[in-house]
């Protein structure tokens, strides 16, 4: 298969446009690199270029080829790059921007084994529910819930978390427990905002093949999901989040969960990271660490 020795100065010339200019890339004499060409083109049975005195350009089967040979090139880059990073030991800094209560609850408990392992890694982590720019602020790293609109990152699944409704047994001693999510709106329903715009965040339930999305209404508001937990206990009132964010809660018996029968999966948790970045060893590590252990398959 000589042909693919003619893949790389083909590619040069498909760019620059030039012989002479591909030639001095590749460290070779322009006549080198127009013999090699002219034999990729014999192999192929077909014409690649365009020739005048002035000017190269490409040929309507050179231009479909060129997409694909620049793919492959960078296919090759990949694999040795990851090749030489699999040898290299993890050290430097790591960015990570993830939000506060999925921060506190899945991912903090991961970081110390993490760092036991590469010792050589410093981590950052930023908690903020803010969604943040990652190219622009120069995280390597983020872990968010629910869609991401930035079509820059790769997004990976973490894995599947419950919706929980839930509320005090003293609260549901005194006001009655629901029976289906239509007798809520009798209840005080703990209102968690979305920190990036202020809105409510609508309660959601199985109803039948479909999903019943419904609009909180209490007398108290917040952006922190701890909070929410905190006046539930309390017996303010009813609340609905991901079950990582009342698992203590639930296992000591201070919230009881109501409203089982109509649980649905709340929105997903996904790692990110910029999508034309090559990863170095510690990013790609801690993403396949928090993959494992949360769920996820990177």
């Amino acid at each position: 298969m000589d042909e693919f020795s003619g893949i790389l100065p083909f590619v040069h010339v498909a760019e620059t446009r030039s012989f002479t200019v591909a030639a001095h890339r590749l460290g070779i004499s322009p006549s080198a690199v127009s013999k090699v060409i002219s034999k990729l083109e014999g192999d192929l049975g077909t014409r690649l270029f365009t020739r005048s005195s002035r000017s190269v350009t490409l040929t309507q089967e050179g231009q479909a080829f060129s997409e694909r040979c620049r793919r492959i090139i960078s296919d090759m880059e990949d694999a040795r790059q990851a090749l030489v990073q699999a040898q290299a030991e993890p050290r430097g800094l790591l960015r990570v921007t993830v939000s506060p209560s999925f921060g506190m609850a899945e991912i903090m408990p991961l970081i110390p084994g993490f760092l036991k392992q590469h010792s050589a890694v410093k981590i950052e982590l930023n908690m903020s529910a803010h969604v943040t720019d990652l190219v622009k602020e120069g995280f390597d790293v983020a872990i968010r819930i629910g869609e991401m609109p930035d079509a820059r990152l790769v997004a990976k699944e973490l894995g599947i978390r419950r919706l929980i409704t839930a509320a005090a047994p003293g609260y549901l001693s005194q006001h009655g427990t629901p029976r289906r999510p239509d007798d809520l709106p009798t209840y005080n329903c703990l209102v968690l905002l979305n920190a990036n715009t202020g809105m409510p965040i609508d309660w959601l339930f199985n109803k039948g093949r479909t999903e019943q999305r419904m609009r909180p209404h209490g007398n108290f508001l917040t952006t922190s999901s701890s909070a929410l937990a905190t006046a539930a206990t309390a017996g303010v009132g009813i609340m609905q989040a991901l079950e990582f964010n009342i698992r203590e809660e639930l296992a000591d018996g201070r919230l009881v969960s109501v409203l089982e029968e109509f649980e649905v999966s709340g929105p997903k948790p996904f790692i990110l990271f910029p999508e034309n970045r090559r990863l170095t060893p510690k990013v790609r590590l801690f993403i396949d660490y928090i993959s494992e252990r949360l769920g996820g398959a990177v």
